[in-house]
């Protein structure tokens, strides 16, 4: 059986991430995409796939941390209204 941590993938995750912002800001590639219904009042489906991925990024870099059991408690804390989080 093979043990292995692949966290380190989010390396990838923020060049892609870098990249993508240096090609928004210049509006690379674009054009192509104004045409289609969803893109038409503007990219609002590119920054939220930018907030999933720093979010994915910054849950790799918590998993390496020795409290990652207890990471994003708070904001399931939150997003229940503290709730029925005892029995966590």
């Amino acid at each position: 059986m093979m043990l292995a941590n692949h966290t380190s993938i989010r390396n990838l995750f923020k060049i892609i991430i870098e990249q993508q912002k240096k090609m928004r800001k210049r509006t690379a590639f674009l054009d192509a995409y104004k045409a289609f219904d969803i893109f038409k009042d503007g990219f609002e489906e590119f920054d939220n796939a930018e907030e999933c991925v720093v979010k994915l990024i910054e849950e790799y870099e918590a998993a390496e941390k020795e409290d990652y059991i207890n990471w994003g408690a708070a904001e399931d804390q939150r997003a229940f209204g503290g709730e029925g989080m005892d029995q966590y």
